[in-house]
């Protein structure tokens, strides 16, 4: 049975266990979970922090709290090899909300042209630079008009 939190809905509309059902877990260069995984743990922590009366609320425990319900969420899913990162993202993120800061904990990211929630739509740049010497690139020279032999000269 799905734990209370994973019933409740998302910013974008579903259920958070619906929202994740079908993504596979995917990890940022600091080992951290990113994408639908990661927002969910976010919320869940962040859930848990403002409502520091949880183990008390219908469908939890102090044995069975929201960061609890997604990682063993995770585990069901068939992603076991991903619970100890998401345990990391718990920490991280308690540890930034509690600094004042409620912004992700781990790096965003586009997969499989579905943008995470808030996210940049796939083809827009994230990160990164410019390839060098690419047309249209920052510094490069493109030359319009001009016939491809006489362009080298």
């Amino acid at each position: 049975m799905l734990g209370a939190f994973l019933q409740q809905t998302a910013p974008n509309g579903l259920r958070w266990a619906d929202y994740c059902a079908q993504a596979f877990p995917s990890t940022d260069q600091q080992g951290l979970v990113n994408g639908r995984w990661g927002e969910c743990m976010h919320h869940a922590v962040l859930f848990e922090m403002q409502n520091p009366g949880w183990p008390g609320m219908p469908g939890y425990s102090p044995d069975d709290g929201p960061a609890g319900q997604v990682l063993n969420y995770m585990e069901e899913r068939g992603h076991a090899a991903f619970v100890s990162a998401l345990e990391h993202n718990e920490e991280a993120t308690r540890q930034r909300i509690q600094n004042g800061d409620t912004s992700y904990a781990f790096h965003s990211v586009v997969t499989f042209g579905q943008p995470a929630m808030g996210q940049p739509l796939a083809g827009q740049v994230i990160q990164g630079s410019p390839i060098p010497h690419h047309p249209g690139a920052p510094g490069s020279q493109v030359v319009v008009g001009i016939p491809i032999t006489q362009r080298a000269e």
